[in-house]
C-alpha cells in the first residue's frame, strides 16, 4: 500500500466488511491486518487500539448514511410532504443491508464495552439528529417540528433496520410512512 491515507481507507474498508460479517466483539486487529497483508505493526501506527478504529469507522458510517438521506431529500424536495419524505429515508436505509448490518454491531460495541466509544456514538447521533433536522426545515412547511420529526425518523429506521436483517418479510415503507405521518 502506498501512503498514509490509502492505507488508512483500506483498513476501514476491511474493517466494515469483517465486522459486518462477523460483529465487533470477534473481529480482532490482528484479523484485519492479515486479511490486508499487513503487519500488526502497520495496523498499529494508523489506529492504536480497536476503539479508535470503531470510532472511525462509526464516525464515516454516520457521514454516509446521512450523505445518502440528505442527498434524497434534496433531489426530492419540490415534491415532499412528510409521509413522502418518511418512506423514501426508509427505503434508503433498508436498502443498505450490509451498513445496517454494521450499524447494529457498532451500536452493539458501543453500548456493551467500551464508554469511550459510546460518548462517540452518542455525539455522532445527535449530529446526525441535527443534520437531518436541519435539512428538513429547509424542504418542509415551516409549521412541522422537523426537531421531533427527526427523532421519529432515527428510531423508525433503526427499528426497521433490525426487523430487515432479521428477515421480516417485505417491511411495507409506503404504509408505515402513511400510517406515522397521514396525508389529508
Amino acid at each position: 500500500m502506498n501512503n498514509n491515507s490509502e492505507t488508512r481507507a483500506k483498513i476501514i474498508e476491511t474493517a466494515e466488511r469483517l465486522i459486518a460479517q462477523k460483529g465487533a466483539e470477534k473481529t480482532s486487529l490482528a484479523d484485519i491486518a492479515t486479511s490486508l497483508g499487513i503487519s500488526r505493526g502497520t495496523l498499529f501506527y494508523h489506529f492504536p487500539s480497536k476503539a479508535q478504529l470503531i470510532f472511525e469507522i462509526t464516525d464515516q458510517h454516520f457521514s454516509q448514511m446521512t450523505h445518502e438521506l440528505v442527498k434524497h431529500i434534496l433531489a426530492e424536495k419540490d415534491n415532499l410532504d412528510p409521509a413522502r419524505l418518511l418512506k423514501m429515508a426508509l427505503q434508503v436505509i433498508l436498502k443498505a443491508d450490509e451498513r445496517g448490518t454494521l450499524h447494529l454491531y457498532l451500536i452493539q460495541e458501543a453500548i456493551a464495552s467500551d464508554p469511550a466509544l459510546r460518548a462517540g456514538f452518542k455525539t455522532k447521533y445527535i449530529e446526525w439528529r441535527g443534520l437531518i433536522a436541519s435539512t428538513l426545515s429547509q424542504v418542509l412547511d415551516p409549521a412541522i417540528d422537523t426537531r421531533i420529526l427527526s427523532y421519529v425518523l432515527l428510531a423508525v429506521m433503526d427499528g426497521l433496520t433490525i426487523q430487515s436483517l432479521l428477515g421480516i418479510d417485505d417491511i411495507p415503507a409506503a404504509e408505515i410512512a402513511h400510517y406515522l405521518i397521514p396525508t389529508r
